[in-house]
């Protein structure tokens, strides 16, 4: 309930404060979930991975808002978007606001689990039980697409001005192939069905970018609709891995779906 509610707070941000307190409410609460899902050593194992690295991530995207503020004098996202704007107007943006937004996108493009800050959602989603598992797949990753939605309107993107700065468009699209190829082909190199999932999600995240390179309107329309489609069908799929055990395990093997039809 706490990390749904940091969703529903990132969707109302009007500051950077407001976001990066949204942001770590949706986190923090998963690092616990799958410390707890399960009392293998595998579990806490992958929770403390998925703790340190959010960490690291937090503090990444934090000082990248702090050299927002030192590039506009402000926290606010009205006041901010206007500074910015002015500043492009006068001959682009400087490096200290260009170096600030691209570091926030790092930072929160963990939450996505995006290339190359992605290396923890495989030991995670197969340290975590299934149901778990399935929550993380959507809500985090949502939070992700929705923060960084956020900062580029807050950036002075908007359907009248729908073009990126060239440095913000090119780490965009540099996250959005390394993540479409990195997690497609992983997941072809996995045996196991929890790492296999892991690596789609991955890539999905990928193509989530896609849909914010194209900018707000037709965009980010359609970003929000993938992020539905795909949050209805993973969360089918790993509701099917939950209800399937053998021996009283979870099924961990691709082959253990072997027959699955005819069972």
């Amino acid at each position: 309930m706490l990390s749904l509610a940091g969703l529903l707070l990132i969707c109302t941000a009007r500051d950077l404060i407001w976001l990066f307190l949204a942001l770590e409410l949706t986190s923090l609460p998963t690092y616990v979930l799958v410390a707890m899902s399960r009392s293998s050593r595998i579990a806490q194992e992958s929770a403390m991975k998925y703790f340190f690295l959010g960490a690291m991530s937090a503090a990444l995207f934090l000082y990248g808002f702090a050299m927002l503020y030192v590039a506009t004098g402000t926290v606010e996202f009205g006041p901010m978007r206007r500074a910015l704007m002015e500043q492009s107007a006068d001959g682009g943006l400087g490096a200290i606001p260009v170096l600030g937004l691209i570091l926030s996108i790092f930072g929160i493009s963990y939450k996505l689990a995006a290339a190359p800050l992605h290396l923890y959602a495989a030991d995670v989603y197969e340290g975590a039980a299934a149901p778990v598992t399935a929550f993380l797949g959507f809500v985090p990753k949502a939070a992700g697409v929705l923060a960084i939605m956020v900062l580029l309107t807050a950036s002075g993107v908007s359907e009248a001005v729908p073009q990126l700065p060239y440095p913000i468009l090119m780490t965009l699209w540099v996250l959005a192939v390394l993540t479409m190829t990195l997690g497609n082909i992983g997941a072809l190199l996995q045996r196991s069905v929890k790492r296999m999932l892991a690596y789609s999600s991955i890539a999905h995240s990928g193509y989530l970018l896609m849909g914010i390179i194209a900018g707000p309107g037709l965009g980010y329309t359609a970003v929000l609709f993938y992020l539905l489609a795909y949050g209805i069908s993973n969360t089918a799929v790993f509701g099917v891995l939950s209800g399937l055990e053998r021996q009283g395990q979870e099924l961990e093997k691709i082959d253990d779906l072997a027959g699955l039809r005819q069972r």
